[in-house]
């Protein structure tokens, strides 16, 4: 279907059709109002060359004539154009195109000089992509190359220009060379260089949907500073344009990029509705500008739309932005964050006509409302192919044509899709407002990949105690997301070479890694540590000089507690009442601490004690406690259960109601150490409640109404009143269940009940899961006793790992299966009865013994809460399999899902 050519016309009045999109400069250029190009040139930003859209039309052609005319030239054939002024590239770009050939825009070459050479990292891999095509330079872009493929385009010397074209037969491209419009190179910044086919079929549809979606002033222009290497550039911001009727402003980025001022006088001097920002230059922006000594007198009034794509976009930088913007007259709500990659044409407009997305499980069938999974689109406006790369291609698709994008995202139940990152790859750092920028790559240290994470601060050189701050707030957000220690160094700005960064300002993580390596980031790494340990010595003395705010035992138990993390104390820095789940603490960091303090103190210390007394003031005071029982040679009488205090403290303070959390059917609670550090974003307090029996010094719960009895005993001595927002996983669901029960029947209120994926009928499931049926199950376990069972599991086991878990011993291990398998026990007869006012139900896959799907098991399972509350009952899909779904891998979406749905409630 030939596609209208949007112009300053009334659709009445519209000059035509076109399935070509040469056809849209012609009729452009033969329009009676016919626009124009204004292009400020490196180092130039008060006196633009102007070009009208017919003056381009002419001059293209001309050249084209001549490229038609040199023997060796093939229709439909690749010919590289590398330039580093936009009007050579637009000049180019339609001289190659108006002859019949296929351009293809490169972006910079690498500025380290060894890889401009190496076969591995540019000219190589495009050379072979494209079998020798010549590649059209400029004098500047040359250098030393000493690749005989580069070749100089002058202009004003079209008659000098010689091509040689892909000799190569390829005839799967050239049956559809006519349809395509050219290639578009990827980054390859992490892997080997691809080429993106573009049809004149699918830019015109990507035209025509973005000029759709915004209604933009009929006389107002685009200003562009990004390269026309990238597929935003040249579709968005001069095919767009061009396709409307609008003057089109283009500005190199070395001239915008380190003073941001020139972005906003060129935005109010031309009066310009439509530009481009990536979440960096906008945080430059407020940065430089935010707050001007003296009003420049900026008018932005025209501004209509700031898109903002090519990097995640901060929440505070975009609020500061828009609010820049509007202080000079623009509405607030310009701002336009977009996803797209260059297989979408930038920008993804999804509209029936354009682009279909859809998310989809591992599995391969279609996910849940509020399920992550792989996201997925098709239409008109994806690229069908990789320029002679079968293998990427195959790879790109599944069937019907469905390209996988490598992103991850939910569609909520409004319909509205939602990213929530990269498939893999993918590294969020906190604190990242206190720099201007961070660069996170990975280098290489002692034979393995390490977390590397460069920063550049606003201000260089930053205070040596703001340096200590960002380093520690870094590596304690790498902590918590990746269990591993970062190299963290401040960059100076003048050490981050220009052309490292992409057209969108994205800098190649190989290359930052190639200069770390080589030893080029030296000089910032030993400035670095000089501050660090100035900052040490400056805290030090403080101590010294100052009161003394922490006793010998807190200091000596932070220095474990650094030691856990691989850190020295000056680092880690925390207050004496920071939670260690505040810093990143996970099951296994509270198991080595758990090893330090050991070593250190020569006394046991439990686990669970380590968790209920979880910050240093606390834990210190209690093995302080452990040490006098100790040297005093005296024992405390063991309690009743009915004084055995459960509750482990994960978060104490928050705004919002507390969330309860109960353990699974081997009740331990170290499984929610991940979930309550990603619900710290919640403000709420977050508890959990452990079985008893773990201590010799109490005994394990008897009955299902001993359990609830205790816990709610535990539960209202910290809130003695509701709303209530109780969860349980698996297991943990039922006595949640019962407990909300009787809290409603003394007359509270229980908001939110939360079930991780347990149905209300559990004797039948909970054979599958039978912890001392696992040892008799085995034949090899079948023909021996219990107590010779256990030693054998002992001897067969990792020794340390038994040691840090305290069991390494037959009585602590057989006290473990006894408190596991009594819990078990304690339901094989239960039936749920009764009712509760609401349940929200969060659902994964689930054990292959209990249910064949993930549907059989919502519809046939699960769905029976509706029985047993008087509220239709609510289901959140989630992620992961039934003993993964709070795990490492999900349970960052687990915990926002988790979030929404106690929104919901009102909790």
């Amino acid at each position: 279907m030939p596609l209208k050519i949007h112009g300053l016309d009334s659709p009445e009045q519209h000059h035509g059709y076109t399935s070509n999109s040469s056809d849209v400069l012609k009729e452009r250029a033969e329009s009676d109002r016919t626009g124009q190009l204004l292009i400020y040139s490196l180092e130039n930003t008060r006196s633009p060359m102007k070009v009208t859209y017919t003056a381009l039309y002419e001059e293209a052609k001309k050249i084209s004539c001549i490229i038609k005319s040199l023997e060796q030239f093939k229709a439909g054939h690749p010919i590289l154009l590398h330039f580093d002024d936009h009007w050579d590239v637009i000049l180019w770009f339609w001289s190659v195109l108006l002859a019949g050939g296929l351009p293809v825009l490169s972006y910079p070459f690498s500025n380290i000089e060894d890889d401009r050479h190496k076969h591995d990292l540019h000219l190589h891999p495009i050379e072979s992509l494209l079998e020798e095509s010549r590649i059209r330079s400029t004098k500047r872009n040359l250098g030393e190359s000493k690749s005989g493929q580069v070749h100089n385009a002058q202009n004003g010397n079209h008659t000098a220009c010689d091509t040689k074209c892909n000799k190569t037969n390829n005839t799967e491209d050239r049956e559809d060379g006519g349809g395509l419009l050219m290639l578009m190179l990827t980054s390859g910044s992490t892997g080997n260089t691809k080429a993106v086919s573009f049809t004149h079929k699918q830019a015109l549809a990507a035209i025509s949907g973005k000029a759709a979606v915004r209604v933009l002033p009929r006389d107002r222009p685009f200003l562009s500073w990004i390269g026309l290497d990238h597929v935003a550039g040249l579709l968005e911001m001069h095919l767009q344009p061009l396709w409307l009727g609008v003057d089109q402003i283009h500005v190199n980025a070395a001239d915008v990029v380190p003073s941001p001022g020139i972005f906003l006088d060129l935005l109010s001097q031309h009066r310009v509705s439509r530009t481009f920002a990536p979440n960096f230059f906008l945080a430059k922006l407020v940065s430089a500008v935010g707050s001007p000594e003296s009003d420049p007198g900026w008018d932005l009034s025209c501004l209509v739309c700031v898109a903002s794509g090519g990097e995640a976009n901060d929440i505070k930088t975009c609020l500061a932005a828009s609010a820049l913007f509007s202080m000079y007259g623009a509405p607030r709500n310009l701002l336009t964050p977009g996803f797209g990659m260059t297989e979408t044409c930038a920008g993804a407009i999804s509209i029936s006509t354009a682009l279909k997305m859809r998310i989809t499980t591992p599995q391969g069938g279609l996910a849940a409302l509020n399920e992550p999974g792989d996201l997925e689109v098709r239409g008109p406006v994806v690229f069908k192919k990789y320029y002679r790369n079968p293998t990427a291609t195959s790879e790109a698709f599944i069937s019907d044509n469905w390209f996988r994008t490598g992103d991850r995202g939910v569609i909520d139940s409004n319909g509205y899709l939602r990213l929530v990152g990269r498939a893999k790859d993918v590294i969020n750092i906190n604190g990242g407002d206190r720099a201007a920028r961070l660069v996170v790559f990975a280098s290489t240290a002692s034979h393995t990949e390490q977390v590397t994470v460069a920063y550049i601060p606003h201000v260089f050189p930053p205070r040596d105690e703001e340096m200590a701050g960002i380093t520690r707030l870094v590596t304690q957000a790498c902590l918590m997301r990746t269990s591993t220690h970062p190299l963290v160094f401040a960059l100076r700005e003048q050490s981050l070479p220009l052309l490292l960064m992409s057209t969108l300002g994205k800098i190649s993580r190989l290359k930052m890694a190639r200069l770390f390596e080589k030893g080029e980031f030296a000089v910032d790494l030993k400035l670095h540590e000089h501050a660090i340990l100035r900052a040490s010595k400056a805290a030090e003395q403080g101590r010294k000089n100052g009161p003394k705010l922490m006793s010998e035992s807190e200091a000596r138990l932070l220095e474990h507690v650094a030691e856990t993390l691989g850190l020295a104390t000056e680092i880690l820095e925390i207050d004496i009442e920071t939670s260690l789940f505040d810093i990143g603490y996970t099951s296994m960091h509270i198991i080595k601490l758990k090893y330090y303090i050991e070593r250190g103190l020569g006394i046991d210390v439990s686990v669970i004690n380590i968790m209920k007394n979880h910050t240093i003031r606390a834990l210190a005071a209690y093995l302080d406690a452990q040490l006098q029982h100790s040297k005093a040679g005296s024992r405390q009488q063991a309690p009743s259960i009915d004084s055995y205090d459960p509750v482990v403290v994960f978060r104490a303070k928050g705004s919002k109601t507390p969330l309860w959390l109960i353990h699974p059917g081997v009740g331990e609670v170290l499984v929610f150490v991940g979930l309550a550090q990603c619900l710290a974003v919640d403000d709420r307090p977050v508890f959990a409640l452990r079985a008893a029996g773990f201590e010799s010094d109490h005994q394990r719960f008897r009955s299902i109404k001993q359990a609830v009895d205790v816990y709610i005993a535990a539960i209202r001595r910290r809130q003695p009143h509701g709303p209530y927002a109780l969860a349980g996983y698996s297991y943990g669901t039922m006595l949640a269940f019962e407990a909300a029960k009787r809290l409603g029947a003394d007359g509270e209120e229980v908001r939110f009940l939360g079930s991780f994926n347990l149905p209300p009928h559990i004797k039948h499931r909970l054979v599958t899961e039978d912890v001392s049926g696992s040892l008799e199950t085995d034949p090899a376990f079948r023909a021996v006793a219990r107590d010779e069972a256990i030693r054998w599991v002992l001897d067969i086991g990792h020794q340390l790992r038994w040691k840090e878990l305290a069991l390494d011993t037959s009585d602590a291990l057989a006290r473990w299966v006894d408190v596991s398998f009594g819990i078990q026990q304690m339901s094989s007869d239960y039936d749920p009865s009764g009712q509760v006012n609401t349940i929200d139900v969060f659902y994964a896959i689930p054990l292959k013994a209990v249910a064949k799907t993930r549907e059989i098991w919502l519809r046939e399972h699960l769905s029976r809460w509706s029985d047993f509350a008087r509220e239709p009952p609510r289901f959140h899909a989630v992620g992961g399999e039934h003993y993964t779904m709070i795990g490492p891998d999900h349970v960052a979406r687990f915990s926002k899902i988790l979030v929404e749905a106690m929104k919901a409630r009102g909790v």
